[in-house]
């Protein structure tokens, strides 16, 4: 297995690794014989900087990364189309589609994924000055709450693991369709950036156990019928009953905990997710407005396009024309 190690230099804002890349505009853009895929870094504001890591894996490889502080905390949104090893002080978590997708990192330790052939991996890192994301904490968490043992005490801000909201996604999921090249790529990723930054600190005030969260498999179920309900999202929705029976649970049981999960209905959520796939097909401009609803399985054009106007604020053909 391939050994890659990659340094993040915290004074330099910039990545380096042991393979060649090209640098372009802001952008390291690699394609050797391990993997292929580009690295971007942005400065945001005083004390937070972020970073793109998007490859894919041309063979089996152990990732380590290498930093040179311990002054910053990172922020990472996983998005990846199968499951990564993550290794850290001989602990052992899975990063993918049906395990955490979202960590904070201690940004002074070194750390290991494990990576199979054909992965790819989409990840955005926040780091931020520890003083800075102390006081985020302070602001939005309960007095009662344990920010200070948690930046104060050197055991304990090491890691912690939890899946990022559906909002988080659905906007990482977006900006995936920027190209490299657009000329307004870094103000894009600010822009998310910052969208992302409030996005956590909001879950946080929802939370009730805020770290050391565990997945179970009442968790696990949750995620294995969102994923079912993004691969049927050209269907009708299925029903809650149909759903509650795939994870054996009861009909209420599941329902309280896929809203307690996401924050959405299982309805709301497959809704939802509809109306993303019909503004993907409008995007590719391959299908006429009347083709994707009768595509997607509305009732009708109308009500089609309303649903459209509420979730994004302009009618099909409207933004249909942009494209």
């Amino acid at each position: 297995m391939k050994i890659i190690s990659q340094v993040y230099n915290n004074s330099k804002n910039e990545i380096t690794d042991t393979t060649d890349g090209r640098i372009n505009a802001g952008f390291i853009i690699e394609d050797n014989d391990y993997y292929v895929g580009t690295h971007f870094i942005s400065d945001i504001e005083t004390g937070i900087s972020a970073g793109l890591v998007d490859t894919i894996y041309k063979q089996d490889a152990s990732f380590e990364y290498k930093r040179d502080t311990d002054k910053r905390v990172g922020l990472y949104f996983y998005m990846t189309d199968q499951d990564v090893g993550f290794l850290l002080n001989n602990r052992y978590n899975s990063v993918g589609l049906l395990n955490y997708n979202l960590s904070i990192i201690d940004l002074g330790l070194s750390t290991e994924y494990q990576i199979k052939k054909d992965t790819r991996v989409y990840c955005i890192g926040i780091f931020f000055e520890k003083p800075l994301l102390k006081k985020y904490f302070k602001t939005v968490l309960p007095l009662d709450s344990d920010v200070e043992s948690l930046f104060d005490d050197p055991e304990n801000l090491n890691i912690h693991w939890d899946r990022m909201s559906s909002n988080s996604w659905n906007l990482i999921d977006n900006f995936k369709k920027i190209d490299y090249d657009n000329p307004l790529y870094d103000l894009f990723f600010k822009g998310l950036i910052y969208e992302l930054i409030s996005n956590y600190l909001e879950e946080l005030t929802l939370k009730k156990h805020r770290f050391h969260r565990e997945i179970n498999s009442d968790d696990k179920n949750i995620i294995t019928t969102k994923l079912m309900m993004v691969e049927m999202v050209e269907e009708n929705f299925p029903g809650i009953q149909f759903l509650a029976s795939e994870v054996s649970m009861s009909a209420t049981k599941y329902k309280g905990l896929f809203t307690k999960m996401t924050g959405l209905s299982p309805g709301v959520f497959f809704a939802t997710k509809k109306l993303h796939r019909a503004k993907e097909l409008l995007e590719s401009s391959e299908f006429t407005i009347n083709e994707i609803s009768d595509k997607l399985k509305y009732y009708s054009v109308s009500y089609f396009a309303k649903c459209f106007k509420k979730e994004f604020g302009l009618y099909p053909k409207e933004y249909q024309s942009q494209f």
